[in-house]
């Protein structure tokens, strides 16, 4: 099986502390580990984990951070040769902040931001797997699954984080994978974590994709 992973590269940087600094207080004593991440990133590091033969397309900055989530794939198994570096700009992080069992986020998505269907040379081919995110661009997402969808390749789009989107992209989905946060965003369906079943598989319906699945976290996942 062949999975091509259109999205985000981002070094994750995570700060945990006894609680979090109140506005202009310097705290000490914290720890911090750098975790390579990125939706997509993590999409074609599980793929190849799972046997798939996987290439990456994306965009990272000429910067430590970028050069090392490149070594991380390539130790992965993942072809990076589609990774572009880009002069100028900064690699995406996300600034993760863990205090007394909570986290917040900061994210700077630096060349995710950037990438664009000119850095792509890769050419779909029919039978290949091709997944995306929220991200990167949508404008890049829906120009690479036309693409995709005509030379005969299948399409799996994570709409995470919710951005506005086309009504048009989900007819370039055959695969569409959210939450019920996300389900009730695309939608604007009245979904919360208590919804029905039956109130779950109609928002899907009414997203349009052929195929979509919503997760519930501990309850499972509906499959329309």
């Amino acid at each position: 099986m062949s999975v091509v992973v259109c999205g985000s590269l981002n070094m994750d940087v995570v700060v945990q502390s006894e609680r979090r600094p109140a506005t202009g207080e310097t705290l000490l004593g914290a720890t911090v580990s750098f975790l390579p991440g990125g939706k997509g990133s993590n999409q074609a590091v599980a793929a190849a984990r799972l046997g798939a033969r996987v290439s990456m397309l994306g965009a990272v900055g000429e910067d430590v951070f970028g050069e090392t989530l490149r070594g991380v794939l390539k130790a992965e198994r993942v072809d990076a040769s589609g990774v572009k570096a880009m002069r100028g700009e900064t690699t995406g992080v996300a600034v993760i902040q863990v205090a007394q069992g909570d986290n917040a986020i900061t994210g700077a998505a630096g060349a995710n931001a950037l990438f664009s269907p000119k850095m792509v040379v890769r050419t779909p081919r029919r039978g290949e797997i091709w997944v995306a995110q929220f991200e990167t661009p949508v404008a890049t997402t829906a120009m690479l699954f036309a693409k995709a969808r005509a030379a005969g390749a299948r399409t799996i789009l994570n709409l995470a984080p919710m951005v506005p989107f086309p009504a048009r992209l989900m007819k370039l989905v055959d695969i569409a994978i959210l939450n019920e946060i996300e389900l009730a965003q695309a939608t604007g369906a009245k979904i919360t974590a208590k919804s029905s079943v039956a109130a779950i598989a109609a928002a899907c319906r009414k997203l349009g994709a052929p195929v979509t699945i919503a997760t519930l976290g501990g309850r499972g996942l509906v499959i329309v």
